[in-house]
């Protein structure tokens, strides 16, 4: 054990010395905060993202309620931009450009809902997130051992998938329903009564 702890060790040192000899992963602690969030954001390449997140919060108030409607954020984004976006992002100011062909996008998938969705779409989804948790939850309370494996499995993904639309906006990823449709099945199978008898303790 002890040795292992040791690798462990060896590895994640190699790897921090490995990833600091590129100024992509050395900005972020070699970056000064002390000049504002914003210029610590552009100085890790991270200025563009900051600021389409900053816009579809602007969206969102201009409408709050039912939003633009879903992929209509786009529309609207270059409008609600911040002003230092346009002379310290150069990403953004191609998009700006009148020959460009690219959408904008918000880059996270709550900023996202609540600016095409307003607060109604917003908390329907938070909902639907919510009650997977449930099914997770019951496939973990059925004390069988193939159901509680699922519930870990279940609560992992579900764990990425939320971490995940904080900087990725988007419902066409086959993963995310792909993995969800499994957790509702399978929470839905502990529910027949078939399937509803208990397993002693001991046995998981």
């Amino acid at each position: 054990r002890l040795l292992l702890v040791v690798l462990i060790l060896l590895l994640l040192i190699a790897s921090i010395w490995w990833l600091n000899r590129y100024d992509y992963f050395s900005n972020l602690w070699s970056s000064d905060l002390s000049q504002g969030v914003i210029s610590y954001m552009q100085d890790i390449a991270a200025g563009p993202r900051l600021a389409y997140i900053e816009g579809g919060l602007q969206i969102y108030g201009l409408h709050p309620w039912l939003g633009v409607g879903l992929g209509g954020s786009s529309f609207y984004l270059l409008d609600n931009l911040p002003n230092w976006a346009f002379s310290d992002a150069f990403e953004i100011a191609q998009l700006s450009s009148p020959e460009s062909k690219l959408m904008p996008n918000v880059r996270s998938q709550f900023i996202r809902l609540l600016s095409e969705t307003g607060l109604v779409g917003f908390w329907l989804y938070i909902a639907f997130m919510i009650s997977i948790l449930g099914s997770i939850r019951k496939m973990f309370l059925s004390r069988q051992k193939l159901m509680v494996y699922a519930s870990i499995a279940g609560m992992t993904a579900w764990s990425t998938i939320m971490l995940r639309h904080f900087s990725q906006s988007t419902f066409t990823s086959p993963v995310i329903w792909i993995t969800l449709g499994m957790v509702v099945g399978y929470a839905q199978h502990v529910l027949e009564p078939s399937n509803q008898r208990e397993i002693p303790k001991e046995s998981i």
